[in-house]
C-alpha cells in the first residue's frame, strides 16, 4: 500500500534542527527543534488555526520523589482534510514542576512549556512527523537510508557521504598494517565509538594524517616494507 504523500513530506528531520543529547536516559539520542515540527505541520496542513489545530484536552499535577513535583498534559491535534476535520489524533507528555539538585528544591518555569511540547511531539508521531528519526534510520550524523517514497518505493541511494568515503579510507590504511584489527579497536575505544563511519569528518582526517605517516615510516624501514 502506497505511502500518504503527507507522512512521507514530515518524515524526515533536517540536520539542522537536530541536536545530540549528551547525557541521561537518552544520551545518544537527537533532540528535535521544536520549531520545525510547527513548520512541518503548517507547510503539509497549512497556519495552525487554520488547517491544523490542537486543544489542551487534561493537565494534571502529581507528586514525584523527594518532594519534586511533575506536570502531564493531554493534547488533542485536529488536520484538516478537503472540507473535513480529523478525528483526535492524541499524545500526551511531561516534565517537572518541581526540580531537586544539588542546592535544594528549584521550581521550573518552563515545565508547561516543556510538557506541552513533549505532548504535542507525540502527537504528531500518529501523523509521521520526523518518523525516520523513531524508526531508527538516523545514527546522529546522518539517515541510514533515502526516506520511503509516497508511492511506496524506495529510491536509489545516494552517493557515499565524505565521512563515509575518508572512513573508508581510513580503514584501507589500517589494512596494510599487520596489527589492521587493533588499530581499529583503538580508535574505537578513543572516540567511543562502534565503527569508523560514526567518528567525525575532523576525527577521521586527524586519524588518516597519523596512521599515513605510520605507514610511511614503516615502509621506508628496511625490512618493513610488505
Amino acid at each position: 500500500m502506497a505511502i500518504d504523500k503527507r507522512w512521507t513530506a514530515v518524515s524526515v528531520v533536517p540536520t539542522a534542527y537536530l541536536k545530540p543529547i549528551g547525557f541521561g536516559g537518552l544520551k545518544g539520542k537527537s533532540d528535535i527543534n521544536p520549531q520545525w515540527r510547527i513548520k512541518a505541520m503548517t507547510e503539509t496542513y497549512g497556519l495552525c488555526g487554520i488547517g491544523w489545530y490542537y486543544d489542551v484536552e487534561k493537565v494534571e499535577y502529581r507528586k514525584g520523589a523527594a518532594d519534586t513535583e511533575l506536570i502531564f498534559i493531554q493534547v488533542a491535534i485536529f488536520v484538516k482534510d478537503g472540507e473535513n476535520w480529523s478525528m483526535p489524533i492524541r499524545g500526551a507528555g511531561g516534565d517537572v514542576v518541581i526540580e531537586k539538585n544539588n542546592s535544594g528544591l528549584r521550581d521550573n518555569d518552563e515545565a508547561y512549556k516543556m510538557a506541552l511540547t513533549d505532548a504535542l511531539g507525540n502527537a504528531m508521531k500518529y501523523l509521521g512527523v520526523a518518523s525516520e528519526i523513531y524508526e531508527g534510520h538516523f545514527d546522529g550524523s546522518k539517515y541510514a537510508k533515502q526516506p520511503i517514497a509516497a508511492t511506496g518505493s524506495t529510491p536509489p541511494p545516494s552517493p557515499p557521504s565524505n565521512i563515509d568515503k575518508k572512513a573508508a579510507q581510513l580503514g584501507t590504511i589500517m589494512k596494510q598494517f599487520d596489527n589492521a584489527k587493533e588499530l581499529a579497536e583503538t580508535c574505537y575505544k578513543k572516540y567511543n565509538v562502534k565503527k569508523l563511519a560514526e567518528l567525525t569528518e575532523s576525527q577521521l582526517d586527524a586519524e588518516i594524517k597519523e596512521h599515513s605517516k605510520a605507514l610511511d615510516l614503516l615502509n621506508n624501514t628496511d625490512g618493513g616494507t610488505k
